[in-house]
């Protein structure tokens, strides 16, 4: 299903305002731990490129490596709203490095 950058920002949004805070907080020290200082000045400059679809070019790949690493760090999928950390992930990195606040 397609979603203009309307529709992929009103999903993003309403699936973080979902997420407890506590696991925004756990996300949010092993993403700290995880990504290096390259990756995070990459992610802010997509960032402000293109605030709503950074992520969409890296998400196949890079971003099936950052799920699975929070997975592997102890937030599996179940604890998750909607049971998979594809609907959350790009919120949680933009929240570890403060694009998004809680």
């Amino acid at each position: 299903m397609y979603m203009d950058s309307k529709q992929l920002k009103e999903f993003l949004d309403c699936r973080w305002q979902e997420l407890s805070l506590e696991i925004k907080l756990k996300a949010k020290e092993i993403l700290l731990k995880g990504l290096s200082e390259f990756e995070i000045n990459e992610i802010k400059l997509k960032y402000n490129q293109d605030p709503i679809g950074w992520i969409t070019p890296l998400h196949l790949y890079w971003g099936k490596y950052i799920r699975n690493y929070l997975r592997q760090e102890g937030i599996s999928d179940e604890v998750l709203p909607t049971k998979q950390w594809d609907d959350y992930y790009s919120q949680c990195i933009e929240f570890a490095i403060g694009l998004r606040g809680e």
